[in-house]
């Protein structure tokens, strides 16, 4: 499994599962990281996992020749307050790194990608609204800088259907 976010708060959480289904299971993860060394700092319960494998690089431009797998959970998004004060930065991360992913998914011709997306594709929710259903036709306003998160994240999502259209990726 290739995982891109697994440094984020999503990702640490996908880690702690692996972590537990590697007690009973033999599954190999690698994991991109910009700066892998500060998150087993902060995290070293992470420190020594044979089952756990470290790729440094960003997701818009890491060397995927020497990466294989079977499965890919693309979680990659700068959250930050300073990323979101970034517009074009954000929306290039979140479209290039998704492209890059995309061709390593191509190449190794993997079961299935996962790519985690975000409700801000659907815009501003209405407090009462109890869920939301994936045909649901709200969505940010693509006028508004401030939906470049969110309708970056929608991007994403129509680069993996183009994916899948011309590639049959699962």
């Amino acid at each position: 499994v290739f995982i891109t976010g697994g440094t984020g708060f999503f990702g640490v959480w996908l880690l702690s599962l692996f972590q537990y289904f590697n007690q009973t299971h033999d599954v190999r993860v690698v994991v991109l990281s910009r700066n892998p060394a500060a998150f087993l700092m902060k995290f070293p319960k992470f420190k020594n996992c044979e089952w756990l494998v470290w790729v440094m690089g960003n997701v818009v431009n890491f060397n995927h020749e020497k990466i294989s797998c079977d499965y890919i959970i693309h979680g990659a998004t700068d959250t930050s307050s300073a990323a979101h004060k970034r517009h074009s930065d954000m929306l290039n991360t979140i479209l290039a790194g998704t492209h890059n992913v995309l061709k390593l998914a191509i190449k190794n011709k993997v079961n299935k990608i996962l790519l985690i997306s975000s409700g801000a594709v659907y815009g501003p929710q209405e407090s009462l609204l109890s869920g939301q259903d994936e045909t649901d036709p709200r969505a940010c306003n693509p006028l508004q800088v401030s939906s470049t998160y969110g309708e970056s994240k929608r991007c994403m999502e129509l680069l993996g259907a183009i994916s899948h259209f011309e590639n049959d990726l699962n």
